[in-house]
């Protein structure tokens, strides 16, 4: 399975503000495209974040969804 788009990003996303035990929280994620569709994907994205043209980090995410998997709210 690839990633359709090249998932180069120009910053992170925000995403809707949540209240979580009295606290309130925001998800800052990036969106991906997939070439396929899926039932279930288990693995890791490998994705490099900088900061400045000297400031970078490599971090692999793992992966482990279904289409079967509920939402917890």
């Amino acid at each position: 399975m690839e990633i359709v788009e090249n998932g180069s990003s120009k910053s992170l996303q925000k995403f809707a503000l949540s209240d979580y035990n009295k606290s309130l929280y925001q998800n800052l994620g990036i969106e991906f495209k997939l070439n396929k569709k899926f039932e279930t994907l288990k693995g890791s994205i490998n994705m490099e974040f900088e900061i400045s043209k000297n400031d970078k980090k490599e971090v692999k995410v793992p992966v482990n969804i279904s289409i079967h998997d509920k939402i917890s709210e």
